[in-house]
C-alpha cells in the first residue's frame, strides 16, 4: 500500500474491472473511494486486517462494493467524461 501518491492508475483499473479495492488512507485515495461504499480505506494494519476479514466473510458485500466501484469509474472516468475535461482544459489554455 502506498503512503503517498497521486491518483493511482492501478486503483482506477481495478475498480473498472469490478474489483473490491482496499487502499491506504491518503488524500488521493480518499478523493476516489467512499469508505465501505465503493471500496475500503484503511489507516493501520489492524484496520486492514479487519477489512479483509469483513470482505472475505460476505459475498454480498463484495458484490455490492465492486458494483459501486465500477459505477464510480463509469460516472467520473469514462472516455467521454475525461475527453470533455481535456477539451475544456485545452480551450482554457488557448484562450489565455
Amino acid at each position: 500500500p502506498s503512503e503517498s501518491e497521486g491518483m493511482s492508475n492501478a486503483l482506477l483499473e481495478a475498480m473498472s474491472f469490478n474489483n473490491v479495492v482496499v487502499a491506504s488512507d491518503i488524500p488521493a485515495n480518499r478523493q476516489l473511494i467512499q469508505d465501505s461504499v465503493n471500496g475500503f480505506i484503511f489507516s493501520d494494519l489492524t484496520s486492514l486486517k479487519n477489512i479483509i476479514k469483513m470482505i472475505t466473510s460476505s459475498k454480498n458485500l463484495k458484490l455490492e462494493v465492486a458494483k459501486k466501484a465500477r459505477e464510480t469509474i463509469k460516472e467520473k472516468f469514462s472516455y467521454q467524461k475525461v475527453t470533455r475535461i481535456y477539451i475544456k482544459l485545452y480551450a482554457e489554455l488557448l484562450s489565455l
